[in-house]
């Protein structure tokens, strides 16, 4: 009797594990599976549409140049009246006193008001003026000999076109100096002065644009 009882829980025992088992597979074969995203299909983009533009939005202002008085000089590299420049930019200039005359002050917004090369800063619309002053036409100074002197004239006449023409002197710098006739011929001259080995001649830089000899510039 004893051995039967032992026997029937042995077996109930089983039982419970067997239906235990069977009840966890079947929870698990349940179990819903997450469906994978649907990936979403891409829009067909060209690569016009791709680019990145980056368009020239630099606005444009005026920058005024206004000589005082109008035949005392120019300016370089913006000539006196109306340019269009971009906004935001510094840029340099320079005054270029013309003969008989000599660079006075700057009247406006710029860097250095007292010297011929000064920059400015394009902060929008502006105008900025170059004064001069005149100092009178320079005399020949009375050492020059004769025979130089004969050509003296002629040959101012011819640099002062020239510089009213172009802003600057015909020497290598532009600046007072050693005068290269190559750059007044044939234009301004049709030959190099025959007195131009003895006499020497050059640009005087006080008063500046006189003709003059070596020795006394």
């Amino acid at each position: 009797m004893r051995q039967n009882l032992v026997i029937i829980l042995q077996t109930v025992i089983i039982l419970s594990l067997v239906i235990a088992l069977v009840a966890c597979k079947g929870g698990s074969s349940d179990s819903p599976i997450p469906a994978s995203p649907t990936p979403t299909a891409s829009p067909n983009v060209t690569s016009t549409q791709a680019a990145i533009s980056f368009p020239n939005t630099a606005e444009k202002v005026t920058l005024t140049i206004n000589i005082d008085p109008e035949d005392g000089g120019n300016t370089s590299p913006f000539p006196p009246g109306d340019s269009v420049v971009p906004l935001g930019q510094v840029r340099e200039i320079k005054a270029i006193s013309s003969y008989g005359y000599e660079f006075f002050a700057w009247d406006g917004d710029v860097s250095d008001m007292l010297s011929p090369t000064t920059s400015v800063t394009i902060n929008g619309d502006m105008t900025i003026t170059a004064i001069f002053k005149y100092e009178g036409t320079p005399q020949p100074k009375p050492d020059i000999p004769n025979l130089c002197e004969q050509d003296r004239d002629a040959i101012q006449d011819v640099l002062d076109s020239f510089y009213a023409m172009n802003g600057k002197w015909p020497t290598s710098t532009g600046q007072p100096g050693d005068i290269q006739w190559d750059m007044l011929i044939p234009e301004w001259l049709d030959s190099v002065p025959p007195t131009d080995d003895k006499c020497e001649w050059q640009i005087n830089s006080d008063p500046q644009g006189q003709v003059c000899l070596l020795t006394p510039c």
